[in-house]
């Protein structure tokens, strides 16, 4: 498989797997399966990572977010990467435990009531961002009441900015797929750096000027007017003044392909975050680990978890360097229900199977590194990352407020 098709197919399968939902189990699709490309993984840490303290406090918060990155997806990756298993970057963080993920309507979650509950410690309804599951009340995030404290937030996707994912940080809305409203959200929101794919530019646009709205506001040209330098590319990205906030459109290709690409927008975004006096969370998310899961597709599934760790190494090496940041490894819900081994007979060979091609409920891996990871041991819920966060940064989310379904 080539570069360009294997791009391809992961951005096809984005796309599908967002039209088609999550909740509906669906067969594996292939009955022989192989990885057939080569990826390049970041090197080792040149020393061991070291626990923290246990009365640390963290002044700074990343999470890195794999999504559909379950188990399996480690094992493989680990596997072929490195020919054993607990290789990966992330493997090496000194905490390690699990994290359950259903969401209030099912077992078996999707990515928008994930991502509700990490950022609000709330579980809702799949589908759902931001709201609680009878669609009365918003739910604020810890990320939202951070901000208005004065901390600063990024967030980074190889998805659009207006994906499940990213959206539960800062969107309320009764669907995920009501894109026009996510993008008013993301304007409203006045996160500090919001990066993602190309192929949500167009819900920030009127119809008249190429855009996907159906109303004639241009919500681009509104973030640009309010301080936010518009950039689609890493050069850009640099070069953009430290005076302005960020919105990233960045290349779909260059994102959903490029192994090192998470790390890369990682560094360049905690640079400019690093400036706020009162800290700072950054939420990084691979998108396609979660396709690699709906498409049955190895290849995909190893080039997500490989970009995981890039984004892990940049993290991990922004945080030993000063002390102060927890960095949090984990995925909104495990894909595919994939699991592998090696045969002995043909030695090394990789057998690979996915029991599905939807979304399971099987309990994730949760990694931590740095001040206050000693909390995030053994087994929690995806709702605690939220209630430790709001814990180590003294935050008290308010009451939900009436939702306006407009």
């Amino acid at each position: 498989m080539t570069l360009t098709s294997l791009f391809r197919s992961t951005l096809l399968l984005l796309v599908t797997s967002s039209v088609l939902g999550d909740e509906v189990a669906r067969k594996p699709l292939k009955p022989v399966l192989e990885v057939t490309k080569q990826f390049v993984s970041p090197p080792p840490f040149d020393k061991p990572l070291l626990h923290a303290p246990a009365d640390a406090v963290p002044k700074n918060i990343i999470l890195i977010i794999g999504d559909g990155m379950g188990q399996g997806a480690l094992k493989l990756t680990s596997l072929y990467q490195h020919k054993a298993e607990g290789r990966l970057l992330m493997q090496q963080l000194p905490v390690a435990g699990f994290c359950t993920t259903r969401s209030s309507s099912s077992d078996v979650t999707d990515s928008a009531a994930a991502a509700t509950a990490m950022a609000t410690g709330c579980k809702t309804a799949n589908t759902f961002l931001g709201i609680t599951p009878d669609k009365q009340q918003q739910l604020a995030s810890f990320a939202e009441v951070a901000q208005r404290g004065g901390r600063a937030i990024g967030l980074i996707t190889s998805d659009s900015i207006t994906g499940a994912t990213p959206a539960g940080f800062y969107a309320h809305e009764a669907s995920r797929g009501s894109y026009q409203g996510v993008a008013e959200h993301a304007a409203a929101s006045g996160f500090d750096v919001l990066i993602g794919n190309n192929n949500g530019k167009a819900w920030f646009m009127p119809k008249a000027a190429s855009g996907q709205r159906t109303d004639a506001r241009d919500v681009l040209s509104e973030m640009s007017a309010s301080g936010y330098a518009v950039v689609t590319n890493l050069d850009s990205l640099a070069q953009a003044p430290h005076d302005k906030k960020i919105l990233a459109f960045m290349d779909a290709k260059t994102v959903l392909g490029a192994e090192q690409i998470l790390g890369q927008l990682a560094e360049t975004a905690l640079e400019r975050l690093a400036k706020k006096d009162k800290g700072f969370f950054l939420m990084v998310e691979c998108a396609i680990t979660d396709a690699g899961g709906h498409s049955n597709t190895p290849d995909v599934t190893v080039l997500g978890t490989t970009q995981v760790d890039w984004a892990v190494r940049s993290a991990v090496e922004f945080a030993r360097t000063r002390g102060d940041t927890l960095v949090l490894v984990t995925a909104d819900h495990e894909t595919g229900g994939l699991t592998c081994s090696i045969t002995s007979t043909p030695p090394g060979k990789l057998v690979i199977n996915y029991s599905t091609s939807s979304h399971t409920s099987a309990p994730v891996r949760l990694f931590a590194y740095g001040p206050g990871s000693h909390l995030l041991k053994e087994t929690i819920d995806n709702t605690d990352i939220a209630k430790n966060i709001c814990r180590f940064w003294q935050l008290t989310l308010p009451a939900p407020i009436p939702f306006n379904t407009k």
